[in-house]
C-alpha cells in the first residue's frame, strides 16, 4: 500500500451563505492551489493547505441552469458553462482572482483528449490561470484516505461508479457503472407520490422531491432475521406552501433502485454483485489485495443512513466469509474527492505536475492529465 502524509484537516468548517447559495469558510488563506471537483448535483472547491479550512460548495444547476452542459458522463462539457462554473466557484466561493490560482481539477477516470482541450481552453484562456493539472477522480478519493490503493465505489446524482486502484493506476478493464444515482431515487419518488394520489409537478415541486431525498430516504436493510430497517423518525413532509405529505414507509423504500436496478425496470447486475464481482475474482492477485483492503464508499448517496451497512452486506452475501474486506464510509463523502485534492495540491511533487499555458503550446494539451 502507498500511503501519503497526513496533512488534511480533521473536520470540515463552513457556513452557509444565503444570499450566493455557497457554502464558504470565513478565514482566508496565502495559499492559491484551488481544487475544484465538479459533479452533476454538487461542485466543490477548496484551496490547498488552507488551515482552517476554506472551501465552497454549490448546486451547480443553480450557476448554469442545466448540468448536463458541464458534466456529460464524467467528462467535461460546454466550455462556456464550464468556465461561468469555475470562475464563479473561484471568485464568489472562494473570494480569489482566478489569475492569481493554479488549479487541480478533478476528472474522470478514463480522461480523453477532448477533455484535456476543454479544460486546457477554460483554464488558460477564459479564466486565465497561471497554472493547471487534471486528476482522476479516484484518485483523489483515495488521497483523502492517504492512500493510492482499493476499491472507489462513488454513489453519485447521475450512477453508481467502481473504480480498481492498484498502485495508483486505474485498472479500467475491472471498472463498474451501475446506471442509478440520486437522480434514480427522485424518479422513484415520483412514481410512489403519484400511487398516492399527488401530482408531480402540480402538487409537488421537484424541489420538493429532492428535499424529501435528502431529508427523509433512509436505507432499508437486510439480515438473516429478517427486514430490519433505520428510521429519521419522522415521515412527513410539508412545502414551501402549507401542504402536508405524509409519506409513511416511502421513506424506506425509495432508495431500493440504488441497489436493485429491477425497481425501475433497468436489466442490470445489482449493485452489491458488482462490487463482489471485483474484490471476489481470482485472475488478478495484486488486485484482489488491494481492492479487498480498501473498499472506498463515497459520494452524496453514500449519506443515506444505512447505505454503507446495505452495500457491505449486500456483497458479503455474494463473496461468502472466505473473502474478508474493509468497507468504509464518511461522514462528509461529498467533499472526499476535494478533500483528496486538498492533500495532493500540498505535496512537493505536486508543483512539478502543474502544467502552465507556455507548456501546453510546446507539448500539447495532454499534459494536463499526467497520471
Amino acid at each position: 500500500m502507498f500511503w501519503l502524509p497526513d496533512t488534511a484537516p480533521d473536520k470540515i468548517e463552513v457556513v452557509w451563505c444565503a444570499t450566493s447559495g455557497v457554502t464558504r469558510a470565513r478565514e482566508k488563506t496565502t495559499s492559491h492551489v484551488v481544487i475544484i471537483d465538479t459533479g452533476s448535483a454538487l461542485t466543490k472547491a477548496c484551496v490547498a493547505g488552507s488551515r482552517p479550512l476554506q472551501a465552497a460548495v454549490l448546486r451547480t444547476g443553480d450557476v448554469v441552469g442545466t448540468p448536463t452542459d458541464v458534466v456529460r458522463d464524467q467528462h467535461i462539457g460546454s466550455v462556456d458553462a464550464v468556465a461561468r462554473l469555475w470562475g464563479h466557484v473561484i471568485r464568489v466561493g472562494l473570494g480569489l482572482d482566478p489569475t492569481s490560482t493554479e488549479v487541480v481539477v478533478s476528472g474522470p477516470a478514463d480522461p480523453t483528449n477532448d477533455d484535456a482541450e476543454r479544460t486546457a481552453e477554460v483554464l488558460f484562456e477564459v479564466l486565465g490561470v497561471r497554472a493547471g493539472v487534471m486528476v482522476q477522480r479516484p484518485l483523489l478519493a483515495l488521497w483523502r484516505r492517504r492512500t493510492l490503493e482499493g476499491l472507489v465505489v462513488d454513489a453519485g446524482h447521475d450512477s453508481t461508479r467502481g473504480w480498481p486502484v492498484v498502485e495508483g493506476h486505474v485498472i479500467l478493464a475491472e471498472a463498474f457503472t451501475y446506471p442509478v444515482g440520486g437522480r434514480g431515487i427522485e424518479a422513484y419518488l415520483c412514481t410512489l407520490l403519484r400511487q398516492m394520489g399527488y401530482t408531480v409537478p402540480k402538487d409537488l415541486s421537484m424541489e420538493d422531491v429532492r428535499r424529501m431525498k435528502e431529508e427523509l430516504c433512509t436505507v432499508r436493510l437486510t439480515g438473516a432475521e429478517g427486514p430490519k430497517y433505520t428510521t429519521t423518525g419522522q415521515d412527513a413532509f410539508t412545502t414551501p406552501e402549507g401542504l402536508e405529505v405524509d409519506l409513511g414507509p416511502i421513506t424506506e423504500c425509495a432508495a431500493e433502485p440504488l441497489f436493485d436496478p429491477a425497481v425501475l425496470g433497468i436489466d442490470e447486475r445489482p449493485l452489491g454483485e458488482m462490487v463482489a464481482g471485483v474484490i471476489g475474482q481470482d485472475r488478478d492477485f495484486l488486485l484482489k489485495i488491494a481492492t479487498t483492503r480498501n473498499i472506498v464508499v463515497t459520494g452524496g448517496m453514500s449519506l443515506l443512513p444505512g447505505y454503507v451497512e446495505r452495500l457491505r452486506h449486500e456483497t458479503r452475501q455474494r463473496v461468502g466469509d472466505d473473502v474478508e474486506f474493509k468497507m468504509r464510509g464518511s461522514e462528509d463523502a461529498t467533499m472526499d474527492t476535494c478533500m483528496g485534492g486538498y492533500i495532493f495540491g500540498t505535496l512537493r511533487t505536486t508543483r512539478k505536475l502543474l502544467v502552465t499555458k507556455e507548456r501546453l503550446r510546446t507539448e500539447g494539451a495532454w499534459q494536463l492529465c499526467p497520471l
